[in-house]
């Protein structure tokens, strides 16, 4: 490829001269450092997302344990094989039903941000 006189007059004020260096800042200069603040919005996100996800597990347990206690405190335990079928039905009830809110919990999460 050859370039015209006229583009490459002037030496480094020339056109030439300058979209050559304004075309290799931006792909080796601006892309990498906006790909670089990209990762770290990621990153930071990803991690928003890790702590919500936490502090809604813990929520979710206490509140699971609270609900169990009060159920015992109500039911008592006269009958001990009755009352732990009662309790592993009661909690995997309560699981379920938890770990529907906490989908529903983290879907609202997700889109309302």
């Amino acid at each position: 490829m050859e370039v015209s006189v006229q583009v490459t007059e002037g030496g480094i004020a020339s056109l030439w001269s300058v979209w050559s260096w304004v075309t290799e800042l931006l792909l080796f200069g601006v892309v990498p450092l906006v790909i670089l603040v990209l990762n770290v919005l990621v990153i930071n996100e990803t991690r928003r997302l890790s702590d919500d996800e936490r502090r809604l597990h813990a929520s979710i347990q206490m509140t699971t344990s609270r609900r169990l206690e009060s159920r015992h405190q109500r039911h008592g335990s006269n009958n001990s094989t009755q009352a732990a079928t009662a309790t592993t039905a009661d909690e995997r009830l309560l699981t379920a039903v938890n770990l529907f809110y906490s989908f529903v919990e983290l879907e609202s999460l997700h889109f309302n941000k």
